[in-house]
């Protein structure tokens, strides 16, 4: 669990406290990326791989090394792409360094395709990066964009403060709805969950949004944060942490 007070590592009896003192660059934490080795943890001044207790050290290339991590995707080849206030930055065999080609500013979300496409949020404006290399950019407005998810049903997910679009289209050419409307509420209190079965999870102020790419339900008590689990388990957190298994 990632909290402003560190990540708390839970054992199967306990929760263990990893912080500075640990090895992380700071004790705020901004972002969590699981893969088969542990997790990815990004700070408020950088971001670490934990394996069990252990902290790893990165080698920076380039500067920026301790930017707020606002966000964190799995890339191709098995690098890290890493969202921060400085811009858009990869991790790649230990290695942290910008990518090429980045246009510049900070972004909050992050999100690569299965075929290697990196969907960024710059400000308004969502930025394509195609298999083939070749940049795009497309002004949503007028919220700066803070989430990125696409549904295995291909449609892409974009989310600002106050503001939900739905993409359709290739990297290169993407076209978005603005479905706001549609929802209770959309202002934004928690993040954008895909789960086991390919739906969307939307946390708003007046409860959760279980939508497909073509239609969505409302139900469950507000709440603040949302994780997954095995079995399409949805955990749900506000003071605490309660969960709902289907």
């Amino acid at each position: 669990l990632g909290t402003e007070d560190g990540l708390f590592v839970f054992d199967g009896a306990h929760f263990h406290r990893l912080g500075i003192a640990e090895g992380l660059p700071s004790s705020w934490i901004f972002s969590l990326l699981a893969d088969d080795r542990g997790v990815w943890v990004g700070t408020e001044s950088g971001v670490r791989h934990v394996d069990r207790d252990h902290v790893e050290p990165l080698i920076q290339v380039g500067g920026g090394s301790d930017a707020r991590i606002n966000a964190l995707a799995a890339g191709p080849d098995h690098s890290i792409l890493a969202a921060t206030d400085l811009g858009l930055f990869e991790i790649r065999a230990g290695l942290f360094a910008p990518v090429a080609g980045w246009t510049g500013g900070a972004t909050d979300a992050v999100w690569v395709d299965a075929d290697g496409s990196v969907l960024a949020g710059r400000g308004t404006d969502l930025v394509e990066r195609a298999p083939t290399g070749k940049w795009t950019t497309t002004t949503l407005g007028p919220d700066r964009i803070t989430q990125i998810a696409r549904t295995p049903d291909g449609a892409l997910w974009v989310r600002s403060p106050r503001r939900l679009w739905t993409c359709t289209g290739a990297a290169d050419s993407i076209a978005c709805r603005d479905i706001s409307n549609e929802l209770a509420d959309v202002g934004e209190v928690g993040r954008l969950l895909v789960d086991h079965r390919g739906s969307l999870w939307v946390p708003t102020r007046r409860g959760l949004e279980h939508r497909t790419a073509d239609s969505g339900d409302h139900g469950m008590p507000s709440r603040r944060h949302l994780l997954t689990g095995s079995a399409a388990t949805v955990f749900c957190a506000a003071l605490g942490v309660a969960h709902r298994a289907w």
